[in-house]
């Protein structure tokens, strides 16, 4: 048997699992807000060693922000918000209880990745105004000073990093690692958005435009990207994003425009381009909306090539000037 958050509007095919197994489920109908779930009493087997350890039940509101439960070696915490089953986590040696997110082992550092998971945590249940507890934070600044996070793989912490970007709140993932200085450990020098990030995230749920904000204003954004592994697709929109910035910081002109455009391939990858100026537009006022690009780059795809020129080079320098003059067109008209 297992325990579970959950309410009566989650995964219906979870429901007849649980149900076929015979194990225990609580459910508390919540159609709109967190108002009435509860922990159910239960204990947990591990094939590879039996834990017994019995949950005990308690209610849990948004206004108390209380989960209580006592420490088992492993945990699976289930989190069901609103109308999705979010995600089971192994919490080891770590619990959360009391509005708090805190350690109840002494196993807590033998693992430097639990600096970054804890971090996550905290992000996760921001908006259930979780803290995490000061001998806890005090724990992870001494790992981060350590060197022990630095010996983790970039994959590992790119794992975490990406689960705190689809939280709600994955400002205070970074944070905490700027608080405990690991995220110093990761990558120096850096220096991210977080107010950008938090009003982005209450925006736009997109990974790659949040990851952008976050880190789009450091020149040395390529050594960044690598350091936290991001995949090739967060890597290329967070370097436009940046280019856009540095655009759209200065006078804009049809020859700026125009180098912009090419440098950064709009007229072949077009969707990636409006990620990135969407990520902009949070970052850095403009005269060129986000939705401007997209008339930009529809203007410039009508302008058509001079069929009457044989040589390429001419071609190219030929449809260079009618853009231009096209773009000039388009820009005095704003």
């Amino acid at each position: 048997k297992t325990f579970f958050i959950a309410h009566s509007s989650a995964i219906p095919d979870l429901f007849q699992t649980w149900k076929r197994e015979s194990w225990s489920i609580s459910l508390f109908s919540s159609k709109a807000s967190w108002t009435k779930l509860a922990i159910a009493s239960a204990c947990f087997d591990v094939t590879c060693g039996c834990i017994s350890r019995y949950l005990f039940g308690d209610r849990f509101s948004k206004k108390s922000n209380s989960i209580r439960f006592c420490y088992s070696d492993m945990l699976l915490l289930f989190l069901v918000q609103l109308h999705v089953l979010v995600e089971f986590s192994l919490l080891a040696p770590c619990a959360v209880r009391g509005g708090t997110v805190t350690t109840v082992s002494s196993s807590f550092d033998e693992d430097p990745l639990r600096v970054l998971r804890v971090a996550r945590f905290a992000s996760k249940l921001k908006f259930l105004d979780f803290k995490i507890e000061n001998n806890t934070l005090e724990q992870m600044k001494k790992i981060s000073s350590s060197g022990e996070i630095e010996t983790l793989s970039k994959e590992r912490v790119w794992v975490e990093t990406y689960k705190a970007l689809s939280t709600s709140n994955p400002e205070e993932y970074f944070s905490i690692l700027l608080k405990v200085g690991a995220l110093e450990k990761i990558c120096q020098p850096i220096d991210l958005n977080l107010n950008a990030l938090e009003k982005t995230s209450s925006d736009n749920q997109d990974h790659t435009i949040k990851w952008s904000v976050s880190v789009s204003e450091n020149e040395n954004i390529e050594k960044i990207n690598n350091s936290f592994n991001a995949p090739k697709e967060f890597s290329e929109i967070s370097e436009i994003c940046s280019q856009i910035n540095l655009f759209s910081s200065k006078k804009i002109s049809p020859e700026s425009l125009m180098d912009l455009v090419n440098k950064c391939d709009l007229l072949r990858k077009p969707e990636r381009f409006y990620k990135a100026s969407k990520a902009s537009s949070y970052i850095i006022e403009s005269s060129l909306k986000p939705e401007k690009w997209i008339e930009i780059y529809d203007l410039l795809s009508d302008v058509s090539v001079d069929k009457t020129l044989r040589e390429g080079k001419l071609i190219a320098k030929k449809l260079n000037t009618d853009r231009l003059a096209a773009i000039k067109n388009y820009l005095e008209k704003l």
